[in-house]
């Protein structure tokens, strides 16, 4: 009987032994899995919160590109109601010019060989100081319209600039996100460095339009010094001259329609830049609804219960 009790309690005292094992590896594994529970509450409270951050500043950025863009549309209705001004300023002028020579070579046909040849041209020649005071006022309206063209260049090259600020903050916000999924990261950097690559295109395409406003500016500034060192006599045929300046303001005129062109090639830049927004914005989207579906499962609790709940702001 002594050795029978001894073998109950040496059964005992194992069964008990490894019931308190059994009990602390079970508290040990429940204190573990609550840990982890709560880390993963509190990294989804912090993916929700970076998210709502990042769409924060990514609808600024939006804001402001949709700013510039209709500052953009305004100026080139603007420079393009300047552009059809001066094309009917110059079709003007070339309508009082036609009569005008016209009316003096049918008068010197019709004058005999043995008339005064100063007499008929001092008659008939249009007045040399009208002609000039004309063609100065439709060249300053010419240079006048070619710099307010420059002027809203500038303007759209700073739009630019600053929106090209944006996106680069952009970038630095998406790069110190923690918890966001790498291939929607990339994705994401990727399409924001197309974007900054149309931005710099459109850069160089408004420094191009600006350098042919520079030109354009010149080439009237030569013309007004040309017209202002003339000297109109009485009595000599002035419609080869008239004729040349005249063929060197249709030139000037080609080259306001050549820099609207470039104002339209800016404007395509920009709605490409508006698809990329678009894109970028589902994106968020997608990524918002993809870090608060695996959170269902999870009980909620003080620290990160409310924040897992709540949606992000929008």
């Amino acid at each position: 009987m002594t050795l029978l009790n001894a073998a109950f309690a040496f059964v005992f005292f194992c069964n008990l032994l490894f019931m308190v094992g059994v009990a602390y590896a079970l508290m040990r594994i429940l204190d573990a899995t609550e840990r982890s529970q709560i880390s993963l509450q509190n990294a989804a409270s912090q993916v929700i919160e970076a998210g709502s951050h990042i769409k924060v500043v990514v609808r600024r950025a939006f804001s402001e590109m949709e700013r510039t863009n209709d500052i953009l549309d305004s100026r080139e209705s603007s420079a393009g109601r300047a552009v059809t001004e001066l094309s009917f300023q110059l079709k003007t002028l070339i309508d009082r010019l036609k009569p005008v020579l016209a009316k003096t070579a049918a008068e010197k046909s019709e004058t005999g060989p043995g008339t005064d040849d100063k007499e008929g041209a001092a008659l008939y020649a249009p007045n040399p100081e009208e002609q000039r005071a004309k063609l100065h006022a439709e060249l300053e309206a010419a240079l006048s319209k070619n710099h307010q063209l420059q002027d809203e260049i500038d303007q759209t090259r700073y739009r630019l600039n600053d929106a090209a600020h944006v996106i680069k903050d952009l970038r630095e916000e998406i790069k110190e996100v923690k918890g966001v999924k790498q291939s929607i990261l990339d994705d994401l950097l990727q399409r924001t460095q197309e974007l900054e690559e149309q931005l710099e295109k459109a850069r160089e395409r408004t420094k191009a339009a600006e350098r042919h406003a520079e030109e354009n500016a010149f080439q009237l500034d030569e013309i007004r010094a040309q017209i202002a060192s003339q000297k109109f006599s009485d009595g000599v045929d002035q419609s080869g001259l008239i004729q040349g300046q005249q063929d060197q303001i249709d030139v000037l005129a080609a080259r306001e329609k050549a820099l609207m062109a470039r104002i339209d090639q800016l404007e395509q830049a920009y709605q490409r830049n508006q698809t990329e927004k678009n894109f970028i914005e589902d994106r968020f989207l997608k990524l918002d609804a993809g870090d608060s579906t695996p959170q269902a499962p999870l009980p909620a609790t003080p620290s990160g219960g409310e924040a897992a709940a709540e949606p992000a702001p929008g």
